[in-house]
């Protein structure tokens, strides 16, 4: 992510509630304006496009309803999704206890990815069989 100049908007605090999945929609130019004036979570490799038309794109990311609605007053165009927040807090009851290696004596298998794949890039290594 592109770090914010001095005086620009800094709404990162993860106190300030839970967090959405948002798309913010916009030209490229207004897009690269959102990631040089907020501090938003683009995920942890880098900002993901989502192409709409030839001029206009979404730019995927994770924010709290201040940094959402702080978005809007500025006058861009946020479509609000999942609350993750809710959504990870549900999922809590999935994650296993215990060591699964048993100590280092099971070989971890499979693919090392779950979902959908979205920024999963075809140079990614696979781990296991």
């Amino acid at each position: 992510m592109v770090a914010n100049p001095a005086g620009s908007h800094s709404t990162g605090d993860p106190s300030l509630g839970d967090i959405y999945e948002t798309r913010i929609v916009g030209t490229p130019e207004k897009l690269d304006s959102v990631l040089r004036s907020f501090d938003l979570d683009v995920g942890c490799s880098h900002p993901h496009f989502e192409p709409i038309d030839d001029q206009t794109f979404a730019l995927l990311a994770f924010a709290t309803s201040p940094q959402i609605e702080e978005l809007r007053s500025a006058g861009y165009v946020v479509e609000v999704g999942v609350n993750v927040s809710r959504r990870a807090e549900s999922l809590k009851n999935e994650i296993g206890t215990g060591d699964r290696f048993d100590g280092g004596r099971v070989v971890p298998r499979g693919f090392g990815i779950k979902g959908d794949r979205r920024g999963v890039t075809d140079d990614t290594k696979r781990r296991g069989d």
